[in-house]
Formats: C-alpha cells, sequence, structure tokens
C-alpha cells in the first residue's frame, strides 16, 4: 500500500531557522540583538544568560520578534524587544536585577523565563508543582514513614514501580525536602513534577470541509486487534457507529463530568486517529482505541499523571500510545516509564508542541518516543515547534464531528494523533509490526534540517 494515499505532505518541510543573536556589554550597559522572527521568549532567554537578570513575563505573551539593534543603551534596547508591550527593570541591592514584562500590569508578569547557556538551544518557561516531589526509593523502603519524618503525604505510586508522589504543605517544605533526600541512603531519586496544560479543544466550523467518518469494526480473527492508547484528558461518545472503537475508558486523576456542548480534546483525538485509519484502510478495520483519562476534572495535569496514564494503557493492552500533550519540564521517571515501555515493542507517538520554538517539548523529545512536528499544505505550520528532536511533520488540521457540528482542531495535537491512527493502520494492512510501520512512516515524512535528509 503506498504511504502517499494516507498522508499527502508532498516534499519534507525544511526547518533550521537562525536562532536569535544576543549580547550585552556591562561596562557601557549596552545591548546588541538580531532577532528574525523568533518567539519573545526564546530571545530573553538569552538576554538572561547573557546579563544574570531574572526576567518574569506575564503569561500567554510570547509575540514573534523582527528586530536588529547594535549597542543600544539598556533601556531603549528593551524598548525594542517588547514593542507595544510594557516593561519594569528594577535593580536589586542584594541580588540580580530583575525585568517584568507584561501587557496590563508588572503584576501579571508571573512566568519566570529559564536562563540559555550561550551554547546551548533556547529553552523555554518550565512549570512545576511547587508542592510535590517524585521519590525513586529502593526497595523495601518504608515510604509512608520517609513522608511523615518530611511532613508530607504519599499521593500517588506508579505502578510496578517503587516511584512516589509526596505532597508537601508547600513549596518551602518541598525544597527542604528535596534537600534532606538528596543522597540520603536508599532514595534512588528526588525530582519535580511538572504541570501538563490542558490542551485545547476544537473550534466550531459553520460547514465541514470533511464528511463526518465513515468506518466499520472488522471484529479481529486468530489473535487480539491493535490497540491505540489515548492519553489525554476524557473522551465522549463519537456517536453513530464510531463508538464500538472505544474500549472502556481508564482514568488517573479521578472521575470528570464531560461537557455536552463541546467535544473534549480527547475527543477530538480519538476522531482524529478513527479519520486517519479510515484513509488509510479503505473503510473498515479492527484497531480500537483506549481512552486513559490523566486531566480528570482538573485544570491541568502533571508529568507524573502522564507517566501514569502511560503505565495504565500498556497494563491495559496498549500497542501504540498517542501522547497529544507535553510540558517543557523533563522528568527522568517518565523517561524510563517510556523506555520501558518502548522495550516491549510498543510504540510513543507525541505531539512537539504549539510554539514556533526550538525547545525541547517532553515527552516528545525522549528518544524512545515519535516527535511529531505539524504542517499546514506542504510547508512547516507557523505555530509548530521545529527543535531538532523532532522526528517527522503530519498535517496539522482535524475536522471532527461532535453532536452533528463540525469541528476543527489545529496543532501538533492532531499530527501526533493522525500519525497514530496511521502507524496502526499500516501495520494491519501491510502484515508488519508496529516498529516497523513507525520507522517506514518516520523516515518517509521526516523533517529536513537546513535543506539535508
Amino acid at each position: 500500500m503506498p504511504l502517499m494515499c494516507c498522508l499527502a505532505l508532498g516534499a519534507a518541510p525544511r526547518l533550521g531557522a537562525k536562532p536569535a543573536e544576543v549580547s550585552y556589554n556591562p561596562g557601557q550597559q549596552q545591548l546588541s540583538v538580531e532577532a528574525t522572527g523568533q518567539p519573545l521568549l526564546e530571545v530573553l532567554g538569552q538576554l538572561a544568560a547573557r546579563t544574570g537578570w531574572h526576567i518574569f513575563v506575564e503569561p500567554d505573551s510570547n509575540p514573534e520578534i523582527r528586530t536588529s539593534f547594535s549597542a543600544l543603551g539598556v533601556g531603549r534596547a528593551i524598548e525594542l524587544l517588547v514593542g507595544n508591550m510594557n516593561y519594569a527593570l528594577v535593580p536589586q541591592r542584594d541580588g540580580p536585577t530583575k525585568l517584568y514584562v507584561f501587557r496590563t500590569s508588572r503584576d501579571r508578569a508571573t512566568l519566570e523565563v529559564r536562563a540559555t547557556a550561550p551554547d546551548s538551544p533556547p529553552t523555554a518557561l518550565i512549570r512545576r508543582v511547587g508542592h510535590e516531589l517524585v521519590v525513586t526509593v529502593e526497595p523495601g523502603t518504608d515510604i509512608e514513614a520517609l513522608a511523615r519524618s518530611l511532613g508530607a503525604k504519599v499521593t500517588g505510586q506508579l505502578p510496578g514501580t517503587h516511584t512516589y508522589r509526596l505532597t508537601f504543605e508547600d513549596d518551602t517544605a518541598a525544597e527542604s525536602a528535596r534537600t534532606q533526600l538528596t543522597g540520603k541512603p536508599g532514595v534512588k531519586g528526588v525530582e519535580y513534577n511538572f504541570v501538563v496544560d490542558r490542551p485545547n479543544p476544537g473550534q466550531s466550523i459553520a460547514q465541514g470541509p470533511l464528511p463526518p467518518v465513515k468506518l466499520a469494526l472488522n471484529p479481529p480473527t486468530g489473535k487480539d486487534g491493535i490497540v491505540v492508547g489515548l492519553v489525554d484528558t476524557g473522551v465522549q461518545k463519537l456517536g453513530g457507529d464510531l463508538d464500538q472503537f472505544l474500549l472502556p475508558s481508564k482514568s488517573v486523576a479521578g472521575e470528570a463530568t464531560l461537557p455536552t456542548d463541546q467535544p473534549t480534546h480527547g475527543t477530538s483525538m480519538a476522531e482524529t486517529i478513527l479519520r486517519s485509519i479510515a484513509a488509510c484502510s479503505g473503510g473498515s478495520t479492527s484497531i480500537q482505541i483506549l481512552p486513559v483519562d490523566i486531566y480528570g476534572a482538573n485544570a491541568s495535569s502533571t508529568s507524573f499523571d502522564v507517566a501514569m496514564g502511560i503505565v495504565t494503557a500498556v497494563n491495559s493492552g496498549a500497542d501504540v500510545i498517542n501522547l497529544s500533550v507535553g510540558s517543557y519540564g523533563t522528568a527522568p521517571y517518565l523517561q524510563q516509564v517510556i523506555h520501558e515501555a518502548s522495550q516491549k515493542g510498543i510504540v510513543m507517538i507525541a505531539a512537539a508542541g504549539n510554539e514556533p520554538v526550538t525547545n525541547p517539548v517532553y515527552p516528545a523529545a525522549y528518544s524512545d518516543v515519535i516527535a511529531v512536528t505539524a504542517t499546514q499544505g506542504t510547508q512547516l505550520a507557523p505555530y509548530a515547534n521545529r527543535g531538532t528532536f523532532v522526528d517527522m511533520a503530519a498535517p496539522g488540521s482535524s475536522v471532527i464531528y461532535f453532536g452533528g457540528q463540525p469541528y476543527q482542531i489545529q496543532g501538533t495535537s492532531p499530527a501526533a494523533a493522525y500519525t497514530s491512527g496511521l502507524v496502526a493502520c499500516v501495520a494491519q494492512r501491510q502484515q508488519i509490526s508496529l516498529s516497523e510501520a513507525a520507522a517506514m512512516i518516520s523516515q518517509q515524512y521526516a523533517v529536513r534540517w537546513g535543506g539535508n535528509p
């Protein structure tokens, strides 16, 4: 089966935009910047590294910067950088200068920009759960007693491991415990738990450019069919014949009351997977989807819950796992869970992120994961991550139907979901392993860095 019928992208997109250049002369208090289309956060990350300033921005403020200047005074330079935004540069008597960048008021500049080392790619904001730690201990360790000694509660355990989530009264108590636990006998690791934002659902549109998905369930014969684990928000009923493709849902974050007036992100991803399978399969398949909710009723999830979701999907029989979620925080316990799943032959596919930066997004950036960015037509989508960790590109737009109403969802999330469905379908149709199908698709639709394969 030619793959082009399933994923018509044409030539692989070219990546490799020139990074911003920032230099600082502390003696003259002058800045030089060359930025040709980089996001503000990327430029500020380099500024923080070169000046030593602590820089804070108002959330959701990341415009594209196009400016170049040389040896300008700090005040004028920052004005040019932030454009129509406001700033406050506040020297500190006993610490580094603080720079606040905001649209409304300085008090809203609460997200800290992490400094970028001069010889490393840009990094972005990393948000952690301030009052939690994830602790891995040696077998036989009394984790409850250890938690009590630190004034914490054990609020989670990765199944089959000695990795636990500990919740503290506040961030100060957690940091104190982190210091106490580092190097303590019996403690193998002390890590942060990172925030994973709830992804946006699709937007309703007046008329769908594609009809609803048509797909018939063809029960497997001789052996179980392929199962795609969907680690995401809760999944609603899809309606009609599509509901039979959904296996009973799992949740690692408690029960949630799902909305009735619009699709969840998980629902959009489930239908995107089925649309991909329908296009590839000819209209019938035995592939089914296992929804695993990592959000519940919460406003956000965490890297620990992502790991829990993956373990749950693996233990429930998933063969492919779709991760249209992510954050900038890297967590060794999550990486280990993914590695162990990969060693079992389970294919992991994740969204690369919806900011036009090169920052690694996790879990997509782990080596055992296929990182998928998004295309718009035959080009890289303007919002899509173009980091060197990206493996391939897929269509960044999907049309789904909910309650008879068409919705469109854009981003690297549907690109990953489309790829997950395609990998499962190609493996089934060509009677090859999932790993072989994933390698074939990744190679055919690999991105090209600066024009090179």
